[in-house]
């Protein structure tokens, strides 16, 4: 974690950080996508139809 904060705060500090992600869990047949802009402050996250792949979650 400390290498990854790193690389990114002396590499794309002129860039607005946006970080993403997707997730499906086959058991409880439900899916959900977040994402997070850090310098705002701000964040949100969804659930999805279950039906949805986790490639299609991750794509939104």
């Amino acid at each position: 974690e400390v290498e990854f904060l790193e690389y990114v705060n002396d590499g794309y500090e002129q860039y607005l950080r946006v970080f993403t992600d997707g997730s499906k869990d086959l058991g409880l047949g439900s899916s959900g996508f977040a994402f997070v802009v850090p310098s705002y402050g701000y964040s949100e996250s969804y659930r999805t139809q279950g039906l949805l792949s986790v490639y299609t979650v991750e794509m939104l």
